[in-house]
């Protein structure tokens, strides 16, 4: 911490050198010195070099005071305001418009889903629910593949996982368990990747 504080104050110093530097420019020690000096000398004065030197200090106290402004004011200001442009920046930036859909459909997903766990009677409706999910993972595949081939692999390839235990109201078959514990699943997995897209904790 002491560190990161001398290395952040040393490195607006130098800063602040360079910049008081530009803005005085060389009349700032000694342009007013030989101005001093030949006034003095032009008017006859005793005290030329006194005057000069005086000049001179005055200068040097300036740029000092323009160094002190620049290292504690202007430039911890122009790196707040570079700060807040970077964030603005980064605001700006739009997200993949696969993002806004894969959102719409993971909610048309949770809706199918608990279809099939309140409305399937007989293999009728699961056939039919059957093929609505299917399609709803081939559009979540499509959209996915956009994005990472490598992710899309993942999401359509389960293997094997441990499913979590669900006492549903109505089950048709054993057929009709496994689909909806695969669709479980799947929104789970829908739901990880929004999150890392998003940057959004997992929760």
């Amino acid at each position: 911490m002491i560190s990161k504080f001398f290395n952040y104050w040393g490195h607006n110093l130098v800063l602040g050198i360079k910049d008081a530097w530009k803005f005085m420019g060389l009349r700032g020690i000694f342009i007013d010195l030989v101005i001093a000096l030949i006034v003095g000398i032009i008017l006859g004065q005793p005290h030329a070099l006194s005057i000069a030197l005086w000049t001179g200090l005055l200068a040097l106290i300036l740029y000092i005071l323009a160094t002190l402004v620049f290292v504690f004011l202007i430039i911890p200001f122009e790196e707040n305001i570079g700060l807040v442009k970077k964030v603005e920046d980064s605001k700006k930036v739009e997200e993949p418009p696969e993002l806004e859909m894969l959102g719409k459909l993971r909610s048309e997903g949770v809706e199918i889903r608990n279809k099939g766990i309140q409305q399937v009677k007989n293999q009728q409706m699961l056939s039919s629910w059957i093929e609505e999910y299917n399609d709803w993972n081939r559009r979540i595949i499509e959209t996915l593949s956009r994005l990472s081939t490598g992710k899309a692999a993942w999401f359509e390839t389960l293997d094997t996982f441990s499913a979590t235990p669900i006492s549903y109201p109505y089950i048709v078959n054993e057929n009709h368990r496994m689909f909806l514990n695969v669709f479980t699943e799947k929104l789970r997995r829908l739901d990880m990747l929004l999150r890392d897209y998003l940057d959004i904790p997992q929760g």
